[in-house]
């Protein structure tokens, strides 16, 4: 399960307010009360219902979109500052990737794949060393 969307946050915080069940949120929106389920568990949706949403919550969609965006990409900073708090060493490597990614050399999603693999190499590294074994020396 993903975590929860902008979007489902908002519908989630609407649904409390109003005190409604998921099928009178779907009825009012006019989308089927499983698909207000699934954008409650955070999975994507498409730009029709994304509309229906919008004009539910009386917001423009692409305030959405760019809501999520904005909330990704600092979700995508974040790590990367962690990443380079772990490992100094690759500053230098994420300064030139957001750089072509400004420049658009490189797209957003690549950009999510340097950081994972990162992210995975170093964890990799961290589970190599507390594999290695600890040789001990003794005296006779």
């Amino acid at each position: 399960m993903q975590g929860r969307s902008v979007i489902g946050n908002l519908l989630a915080e609407n649904q409390k307010q109003e005190g409604i069940s998921t099928r009178e949120l779907g009825r009012r929106i006019g989308i089927a009360h499983t698909t207000v389920a699934r954008i409650l568990d955070g999975q994507d949706t498409n730009l029709d219902t994304l509309e229906k949403v919008a004009d539910y919550l009386q917001v423009n969609p692409a305030d959405l979109i760019n809501v999520k965006s904005k909330v990704e990409a600092e979700a995508l900073s974040a790590q990367i500052a962690a990443l380079c708090e772990a490992e100094p060493r690759l500053a230098k490597v994420f300064q030139e990737a957001i750089y072509r990614l400004d420049q658009d050399e490189i797209s957003p999603e690549a950009m999510r794949d340097i950081v994972r693999y990162a992210a995975y190499r170093l964890d990799m590294e961290a589970e190599e060393k507390e594999l290695a074994p600890k040789y001990e020396t003794t005296s006779p």
